[in-house]
């Protein structure tokens, strides 16, 4: 069961409008997608660049040609060079593993538009990065967590390379909604572990950074609840997926959204309307693209504990901050 329900959900305020983006190429318009393993009901990225792939058609009346890898670095670039043999122009490729190939094949084909989800290491001037402000994410999730914890105490789990944006922002977030609350973290790639640790040191509120399954986590989140202590979980879609009894979803306090079908028809949009602009996402890699975030109406946050609906205009207050922090590399 994909995790995101629409009861209670709500967009966090925008602020600002969202930025096109799109690679110089004299290729005309040939929309295809090379969808990474796990086919595109995977209840992650593949399935939410599919659902904007399925907004590209109904909004422009196209065809969208797809392929799919079998995940080995060959077998995707075989894929890009098949949907280059079709006259794909953009090409976008779902997931960082399509990076390698993707750097390679990018750079034999500059004429080509290419895309690239959820990763930002490819330095051509015809690869968009699509990639989420995820500091505006920590942010929000520290908010909430510090506005229904308890014990004063939430946690962070996340990767030693991702914690010098994660960990900032998560505290500060957690600042904002209590002065008091104290934020611990876990770096590493031990989930249950992780999450079993920062439930021992008191946190009564978890978030992780990390893609993939929550299950080792959340199974810690029962187990807890189920000893006596009240611990939920905020999740973050669609790079986490959690299959949950409904009895259990009482312990997913929010989760936090990021609206890659969204981002998937702003980028075709740029393309359709001829324009040829990408923000400079790393001046110093040469990486091109766009940073998605709050201020776009690409981030939202889908609120489930009673508690945290009825603060949502906290939430929404917290969200305008997150909207205006700076971007941040990662």
């Amino acid at each position: 069961m994909k995790l995101l329900v629409t009861s209670c959900a709500i967009a966090v305020t925008a602020i600002l409008a969202p930025t096109a983006i799109a690679a110089s190429t004299s290729t005309p318009v040939k929309v295809c997608v090379a969808y990474d393993v796990g086919g595109v009901d995977d209840q992650s990225f593949n399935a939410a660049v599919a659902a904007g792939v399925k907004d590209v058609i109904k909004k422009y009346s196209i065809k969208v040609e797809t392929t799919l890898t079998t995940g080995t670095e060959s077998n995707r670039t075989e894929r890009l060079h098949q949907l280059l043999g079709r006259g794909c122009s953009p090409i976008i490729a779902v997931g960082p593993g399509y990076a390698a190939a993707l750097s390679k094949v990018a750079a034999e084909n500059p004429l080509t538009a290419f895309a690239i989800v959820d990763n930002a290491s490819v330095p051509y001037l015809n690869v968009s990065s699509i990639v989420f402000a995820d500091n505006q994410i920590a942010y929000v999730a520290g908010s909430a967590a510090a506005l229904i914890t308890t014990k004063h105490k939430v946690g962070l789990i996340t990767s030693v390379a991702d914690a010098p944006i994660f960990e900032s922002a998560f505290a500060a977030g957690a600042k904002a909604s209590d002065k008091g609350v104290v934020t611990i973290t876990r770096k590493g790639s031990q989930l249950g572990k992780s999450a079993q640790e920062l439930i021992d040191a008191g946190a009564d509120v978890l978030f992780s950074s990390l893609e993939g399954s929550e299950a080792e986590i959340f199974a810690a989140v029962l187990k807890a609840n189920r000893a006596g202590k009240m611990v939920s979980l905020i999740t973050m879609e669609p790079d986490q997926f959690l299959t949950i009894r409904a009895t259990n979803k009482k312990y997913i306090a929010a989760s936090i959204v990021k609206r890659v079908d969204k981002a998937v028809l702003n980028l075709v949009s740029t393309f359709m309307s001829n324009e040829s602009f990408n923000d400079v996402l790393d001046a110093k890699s040469g990486i091109y693209g766009y940073r998605f975030g709050i201020a776009d109406k690409a981030i939202e946050i889908s609120l489930f504990d009673p508690k945290l609906v009825a603060l949502t205009k906290k939430v929404d207050l917290a969200a305008q901050v997150a909207a205006n922090l700076p971007s941040l590399n990662r």
